[in-house]
């Protein structure tokens, strides 16, 4: 398992998951926008705490993500049991919500743990992308001009 943080692994940063899920479930589609928008309260909520210390960060999450949380969570728990037909895919999101709901909860208890591994995944991207731009650059010196011109 990959670690980010001491007390950090990959799995621990879902709600990008959690998104995803819903967006891609063609079944119950009100049900999904109103999560889907939850949800991105939570986003809007990091936004603004891009540029606070961690600290900081992590009041901001206790006053606000908390409560985004405790909403979807009762929201959720609105629905009674057999509502989603059990092989939608909708239902499934929320099955993978709720077995993930405790590594979603770790994030507001720590202000240096980000929402999701959106960043790292962007980073690994591009270094894959380029390995494989890399293999046609010609010749050795147009790979060290290459490799200068973005180091």
């Amino acid at each position: 398992m990959v670690s980010l943080h001491p007390d950090l692994s990959l799995p621990r940063l879902v709600l990008r998951q959690w998104r995803r899920k819903v967006v891609e479930s063609q079944t119950y589609k009100a049900e999904g926008e109103v999560l889907l928008e939850m949800i991105q309260v939570l986003y809007d909520i990091e936004c603004r705490g891009a540029e606070l210390d961690s600290s900081s960060r992590q009041q901001l999450r206790d006053l606000e993500s908390r409560l985004v949380l405790s909403g979807i969570r009762k929201w959720l728990d609105s629905f009674p049991a057999g509502y989603f037909l059990p092989k939608s895919d909708f239902a499934e999101a929320v099955r993978y919500i709720d077995n993930h709901w405790q590594s979603l909860l770790a994030y507001v208890s720590d202000g240096s743990v980000p929402i999701d591994h959106n960043r790292v995944e962007q980073l690994m991207k591009q270094m894959a992308l380029g390995r494989k731009a890399w293999l046609f650059v010609g010749n050795v010196e147009a790979g060290e001009q290459s490799a200068m011109l973005m180091s």
